[in-house]
Order: structure tokens, then sequence, then C-alpha cells
């Protein structure tokens, strides 16, 4: 058995060819369409891995996919969060869709010192707002400070923030065991 070791060895490196090998990195631009929104654009690039890590941590071809996609479903939680609930954000890499089954391919044959091009487009759909806020399960004669009101923009921060405001004082008023629990706003 060991005397076969040697010789299986170098036919499977005559026919499967050279050692394995991890795929090249590639080198890609960013552009962000504007939305239109200073503050929904400013989060889009601070949220993106596409651009925190363009330069530092260049990916291999089904990296750059991911982390394409990944961005996509971070960019919706950002668009959520300022309202935008009907928000889509979609990302090309060359003109083509991430779910395109020749992407991975076109990436893998892109010569060296060329760069693909990351197209981020972002379609808001309309700014949500509350329409009617309750608070359950007060005690009796508690009347809290308003945090948020119906008509105003869905924001998260302002409904997080509430709810800790909240939390405080019926702490403050005497009931130190006091929470509040999601869901904050259905």
């Amino acid at each position: 058995m060991r005397r076969w070791t040697r010789p299986l060895l170098c036919l499977c490196f005559a026919l499967g060819g050279s050692a394995a090998q991890g795929a090249d990195p590639v080198k890609y631009n960013v552009n962000f369409a504007p939305s239109g929104n200073g503050t929904l654009d400013g989060l889009m690039k601070q949220t993106s891995a596409l651009a925190s890590l363009r330069t530092k941590l260049p990916p291999a071809p089904f990296a750059l996919i991911g982390r394409a996609r990944a961005d996509e479903t971070q960019f919706i939680t950002v668009l959520h969060s300022l309202g935008y609930d009907d928000g889509r954000a979609s990302i090309t890499i060359d003109g083509m869709a991430l779910d395109d089954p020749a992407l991975l391919d076109h990436l893998n044959q892109l010569p060296d010192a060329s760069q693909a091009k990351v197209q981020v487009n972002t379609q808001k759909g309309p700014l949500f707002t509350l329409g009617q806020v309750n608070i359950n399960g007060l005690p009796p004669g508690f009347k809290p400070r308003p945090g948020i009101r119906a008509g105003q923009t869905a924001n998260a921060a302002p409904i997080l923030a509430a709810s800790a405001k909240l939390t405080t004082d019926l702490r403050n008023a005497g009931y130190g065991f006091a929470t509040v629990t999601p869901p904050y706003a259905a």
C-alpha cells in the first residue's frame, strides 16, 4: 500500500493540473445613484460593505457577489428605518443582476487591470407615517410624555427612543420593574 502512495499522488497532480488556487481578487468601483434624500444617501454609503471594504480587502468574484447581496439586504433595513417601508434597493455588477448565472464567469474572466462597475440604485417608495399611537398596559393615572404621535414619519430612531423614554418615565414614577416590550409598532 505504501509503495503506491507516491505514484498515486503524482498521477493526481498530473490529471488535476496545478495545485488548487484561490480566485484572483476583483477590483471594483461603487456608484450610488442619488435617491433625492441626502440622509438616505449618506446612510447607504455608511452601511455599505462594498464601499467600506473596497480598498481594504479586495474580494474574490464569488465574495464580491456575496458582499453585494448582503448590502442589498442592509439597504432595505436602512430604507425601513427611515420610513420607506416599500423601498427597494438593487445592485448590478457590470450591468448584470446579482442573480444572473453568467455573472460569476464574467467576473472570473475579467483582466487583471480592469475594474468591475458596481451600481447601487434605490427606489424609496412612499414615506410612511404613524397612523395611530396606542400604549396599552399603563398603570391607572399615569400620563406618559408624548414621544411619538400620529402623523409623524415612521422613522425607527424616534420610535425606539420613545420606548426607552417610556420605560424611564415609568421607573421614575415608582414602577421600578417596568418594561416596554416589542412590538413597538404594528
